[in-house]
């Protein structure tokens, strides 16, 4: 690998581009401002990926999902992301998401300090305070950082170098849904994203399994040890259905084909764990683009969000039977003044996005005039 000869940007994925969606408005940022750049990407099957742009560059170790091996794997991948830094020199970086961030932070902070930006979009080891302690300190290394939900106020700390950048991946549709629920003896839940088993889809699922009105589509990647047909099969719950991997193009479609947007997730009963109550999906904004209600679990800062905003229906999958929760929000759902809410909603998303693309701009510009 050859040393850069002008100004250049470095980002760091921990996943390979499926994985990472959210990359693709930096993308747009970058090409804007005429930056040159490389993808570091983390291809966990350490098979290497298939042929791709001269600028996306696999990190090819094997990850594991035993503890041990999992965190050896981690370090082999620090190792590697720290030879490709040294050899590519650049100028910028922008870390997507925390641990990639903790793991490379001794070299962030020699070498990069005030010179990257600081993605962070979820909760992992947090609750531990030197684990938390030592995020904060990259937020203050960084020139600026990104958050994807107020929901981490809970666990972060203020700063003025904190802004919002929403997990938005869609812009307007090209056709808008003109009815919520066209026949509503027949309504589908649809999950549209990276498809992963946890207690409250589960939970869910069971409520549901024996009702003639409600139906389950997921469609999108099934996730790595992800078991929800088998589980579904064991349990003998026939009314759902899976749809494989979508392209970006094929989101609008997808979601035209659900009439409620199952955005339940936890992997506990009660009182959510702060890796499950603080982040925001991006199927809120999803949600709110393509007109559908969305379904929320109670306890989370999606609830929140979900209820200050009318944006759907809150609930606790195992309070009880979940047939008449549904069928008494159907009967009472106000579609105009849903859709003024999905208007509304959308416009204070767009006030704040357009803040942080201004702030990345300053910050590539300053790149390239260097160059």
């Amino acid at each position: 690998m050859n040393a850069r000869t002008s100004s250049s940007v470095g980002v760091i994925c921990f996943w390979d581009r499926p994985a990472v969606p959210y990359l693709r408005k930096y993308e747009d940022l970058l090409r804007e401002a005429e930056a040159t750049y490389d993808i570091l990407f983390w291809e966990r099957s350490g098979r290497g990926p298939a042929p791709g742009p001269s600028n996306e560059v696999p990190i090819n170790v094997r990850a594991s999902h035993r503890l041990l091996p999992k965190v050896l794997s981690f370090l082999r991948w620090k190792r590697a992301a720290i030879r490709i830094l040294r050899s590519r020199s650049y100028d910028y970086l922008i870390v997507l998401s925390t641990m990639p961030a903790v793991l490379l932070g001794p070299y962030l902070k020699r070498r990069y300090r005030g010179r990257f930006i600081f993605d962070i979009r979820d909760h992992s080891f947090e609750s531990f305070v030197p684990y938390r302690r030592y995020v904060q300190s990259l937020v203050r290394a960084s020139e600026f950082t990104t958050i994807s939900s107020r929901g981490f106020f809970r666990w972060l700390d203020p700063s003025p170098k904190i802004i919002v950048n929403h997990n938005m991946t869609h812009s307007r549709p090209a056709r808008l849904r003109e009815r919520c629920f066209p026949d509503p003896e027949r309504v589908r839940i649809g999950f549209v994203g990276n498809i992963r088993s946890d207690l409250q889809t589960e939970g869910l699922l069971l409520n549901l399994r024996e009702s003639r009105r409600y139906s389950f589509l997921f469609i999108g990647r099934m996730l790595p040890g992800c078991d929800l047909p088998e589980f579904c099969r064991r349990n003998g719950i026939r009314n759902v259905s899976f749809e494989g991997p979508f392209s970006h193009e094929d989101k609008e479609s997808r979601y035209l084909a659900v009439d409620l947007v199952n955005a339940i997730y936890g992997t506990r009963r009660s009182a959510p764990r702060p890796a499950d109550s603080t982040p925001l999906p991006n199927r809120v904004y999803d949600a709110a683009v393509f007109r559908c209600p969305i379904l929320a679990p109670d306890g989370t800062y999606l609830a929140e969000v979900v209820r200050s905003n009318g944006l759907g229906l809150v609930f606790d999958p195992f309070a009880g039977p979940l047939e008449p929760v549904l069928d008494d929000y159907l009967g009472r759902f106000d579609q105009a003044g849903f859709f003024t809410r999905c208007e509304a909603f959308l416009s204070d998303v767009a006030r704040e996005e357009g803040a942080f693309r201004d702030r990345v701009r300053r910050s590539l510009g300053r790149v390239t005039a260097a160059g």
